[in-house]
């Protein structure tokens, strides 16, 4: 560390653990300062006919008389011409400047352009960015004027400065640590703040949360976005991401300025018997940042809200949340929208199913400043809104909110009513007869039916939604015949309802009905390829490929005779393209007996055998006794070899058909 002698102006460098006790100075840069070089040859340099000396002469003199042979100063103490090309000593002092200001014995505040204590809320020294770290690490500080008189110690002045700059008193004192604040909070303190580079907004905060990080002058935003990478490694404080911005960049997770924090200054961490532990490490890597974060689903297809560990100050039970989508409805890969405005969440009035933990992968902020278009969509502008739904408060819709009252009508309810409801998509109504008191949203209608299982197969988001928000729902309630309602949503290639259903963590995605059936056996034999993508990114699903009949989704694709999907399928390395069902029926031999002459060659394109059998009878066997020419055609051309009574036959058709 270089110090300034205060008596001869001149500087002298000590090593670690050998510094004297010193004086440091905090102040605001103004034309002329005196810069290292300078002091190497006050003569030569005509250093003392800088303006900035004036400040050099009355900081030392000041230091001297309190008994301080040393200053820190960081116009003239840090050398800034250096030509190493990794500029170590500035690199070093940045680093390290939290800790010199927490180190000094006492700090001098010099407020330039101001005379009385009543003018110190306008000075520019609080909307510096570095001087935020200088307020906050030493343990004694004193604020003097323009002309050097004493306004008051850090103590004597807690008040004014606490409601100037919104740093809480017990942390401008040391009374309580940085890390007892959260991370939202000490960024909050930084809002408004100005430095002459755009990098330094980040840089001058190293301290604040005590890590530190190559400097890159020139990158611009992209410093603070490092800054927070480097906070992520050093904390799991998800308070990190409670912040809003009015830019029409929707996708970022990260903030790109400390600005974005403007409106998180009572973001704290959740109280002890709140708080939701993390479950997986954050990792930051070239595909962006992943985490994992209780995902609670709206009423929108692939919007949800990622609900974060911590609340605002007085709504404790209550916790922050941020707006997010997913991308491709796999629950893999995220952005986050409508960046205006954070959400507040009382999760007591939801069942643990219906907010998952998921692992989320947030595209990365390198690549994530692309202008996104406006969503189709409008979220509520305050979640702390709540509805009276069967005598207690539940959440109605993240899209569209309005208090509804409780009906004063006890009588019994007619089920048949509701189901009338689900059934006309009349979601008014719905909502009118879910506020009775005593109702059921579980009866079963018809083959053992339910009101969701109805909704899943109309496809209404809003009407599915309306009944997996409450409390008593059965999300995976079974019919007569074995079958959820996610296998009706399948069947009917609602996207919205299966991505709504998948959400939860109370839906077995591979549960089989009574025929052996999954949801990924209807989607398949539909030939849903978006349908069957979003099914098969469940890792459950996954796992469990098979039916109750043995049968993969390419199976069923190929006996429906589903082109695109089987090509889907086929390029999909783990996907046995030859794999016989419980029956004994391979995909090609399927796709023979049903006349998907194009299925066939395409299974055979890839590697496929053309002999390939089902409980020994050929594909050329089960073309030829169905009268699919075309396949048997086609299986000839891929060299299948023809039994000799089939080539026979096959010889006397050609003929035929020749002699015309």
């Amino acid at each position: 560390m270089r110090l300034l002698h205060t008596l001869t102006f001149e500087t002298r460098t000590f090593p670690d653990g050998e510094t004297p006790p010193y004086a440091i100075l905090s102040h605001t840069w103004e034309e002329e300062e005196v810069t290292y070089a300078d002091l190497q040859d006050l003569q030569g340099t005509h250093a003392t006919e800088k303006k900035g000396f004036e400040k050099i002469r009355s900081s030392c003199y000041t230091a001297n008389t309190n008994g301080f042979d040393y200053i820190w100063i960081d116009t003239c103490c840090i050398d800034k011409t250096s030509r190493n090309a990794d500029l170590t000593e500035i690199v070093g002092a940045i680093n390290s400047m939290y800790r010199w200001y927490g180190e000094a014995t006492i700090c001098y505040a010099y407020l330039a352009d101001i005379v009385s204590r009543d003018e110190m809320e306008g000075s520019r020294w609080f909307t510096r960015g570095w001087t935020l770290q200088e307020l906050i690490a030493p343990r004694n500080m004193v604020f003097l004027n323009k002309h050097w008189k004493v306004l008051g110690t850090k103590s004597e002045l807690r008040n004014e400065i606490s409601k100037r700059t919104r740093i809480p008193v017990d942390i401008l004192m040391g009374k309580m640590d940085l890390e007892q604040t959260s991370v939202a909070q000490r960024m909050a303190w930084a809002v408004g703040r100005q430095t002459s580079r755009m990098e330094d907004r980040a840089y001058s905060l190293l301290g604040i949360f005590g890590v530190s990080m190559p400097l890159l002058y020139g990158e611009g935003q992209m410093a603070f976005i490092r800054l927070q990478e480097e906070i992520m490694k050093a904390t799991e404080d998800e308070s990190l991401f409670a912040w809003t911005s009015r830019s029409d960049i929707h996708n970022r997770l990260l903030a790109a300025s400390p600005d974005d924090f403007n409106e998180s200054s009572d973001v704290i961490r959740k109280p002890e018997g709140y708080s939701m532990t993390p479950k997986s490490p954050w990792d930051v890597s070239n595909r962006g940042v992943r985490l994992e974060l209780p995902f609670l689903a709206t009423s929108e297809c692939g919007i949800g809200l990622a609900i974060l560990n911590c609340t605002r100050r007085g709504k404790e039970s209550q916790s922050v949340a941020i707006y997010i989508r997913d991308i491709f409805l796999t629950f893999e890969r995220f952005q986050r929208i409508d960046c205006k405005r954070l959400a507040l969440v009382d999760l007591s009035l939801f069942r643990p199913n219906q907010y998952p933990s998921r692992l989320m992968t947030f595209q990365h902020q390198r690549v994530a400043s692309a202008r996104m278009p406006d969503l189709n969509w409008k979220p509520c502008p305050d979640l702390s809104l709540y509805l009276q739904l069967n005598a207690r408060s539940e959440v109605l819709s993240m899209g569209v909110v309005a208090p509804i009252p409780q009906s004063p009508r006890l009588k019994f309810i007619d089920h048949k009513r509701l189901l009338h409801a689900v059934e006309t998509e009349n979601a008014g109504q719905l909502l009118d007869l879910l506020s009775y008191v005593n109702v059921k949203v579980n009866p079963t209608y018809n083959e053992g039916r339910t009101l969701l299982s109805y909704a899943a197969e109309k496809g209404n988001m809003e009407i599915a939604w309306l009944l997996l928000s409450r409390r008593d729902i059965r999300a995976d309630k079974e019919d007569d015949q074995g079958r959820t309602p996610l296998s009706y949503a399948a069947e009917a290639g609602h996207i919205n309802i299966v991505w709504l259903l998948l959400s939860r963590s109370d839906v077995n995605v591979s549960s089989n009905d009574a025929s052996g059936s999954t949801p990924l056996s209807y989607a398949a034999r539909s030939g849903n390829v978006p349908l069957t993508k979003i099914l098969l990114s469940q890792s459950e699903i996954r796992r469990h490929i098979k039916d109750g009949n043995g049968r993969t989704p390419l199976s069923h694709a190929a006996e429906c005779g589903r082109h695109d999907l089987v090509r889907m399928l086929l390029d999909m390395s783990d996907i046995d393209a030859d794999e016989p069902c419980k029956s004994g029926q391979t995909p090609i031999c399927l796709a023979a007996a049903n006349g998907h002459a194009n299925i066939v060659d395409l299974l055979i394109t890839h590697g496929v055998d053309v002999y390939s059998s089902s409980n020994g009878i050929s594909a050329a066997k089960l073309a030829a006794d169905h009268g699919h020419l075309e396949v048997e055609n086609v299986l000839i051309k891929r060299g299948a070899y023809l039994p000799p009574d089939l080539a026979r036959v096959h010889a006397l058709r050609d003929s035929f058909f020749m002699s015309y």
